[in-house]
């Protein structure tokens, strides 16, 4: 956006028009989550009769967050340390640079010293 400013391609109104709309799609996330989680604790906090008056209704069993739910978050946020990592690489040429991206996803987590001990040496 800004980029294309300095170029000429977008006018003052267009750009702020561009703005308008960025904050308008933040804002209407916002509101959208905000919903959700006011819906989601409204039936908790206050479960009504059609729901057995108890939360979780019945007949619905809480699954462990401690299962396959943190296994996930585990990957996630290592793949994102890995892919920002190897987003350094490619910057910044005192990092070690050429990973590839299912290296940086897969390798690197499991046999990062060794792998890039060898690396080094060859």
């Amino acid at each position: 956006m800004f980029l294309m400013t300095y170029l000429g391609n977008h006018t003052m109104s267009v750009q702020r028009g561009i703005n308008l709309g960025v904050a308008l799609f933040i804002v209407s996330e916002g509101l959208f989550f905000l919903a959700i989680f006011w819906a989601f604790f409204h039936s908790a906090l206050s479960p009504t009769v059609e729901l057995g008056a108890q939360w979780p209704p019945m007949g619905i069993e809480a699954i462990n967050p401690f299962e396959l739910q943190l296994l996930n978050t585990a990957i996630l946020l290592s793949s994102g340390v890995c892919h920002k990592w190897d987003n350094n690489c490619d910057l910044d040429p005192f990092w070690i640079s050429g990973f590839s991206d299912a290296e940086s996803s897969f390798v690197i987590p499991i046999y990062k010293k060794k792998w890039l001990q060898n690396r080094l040496n060859s």
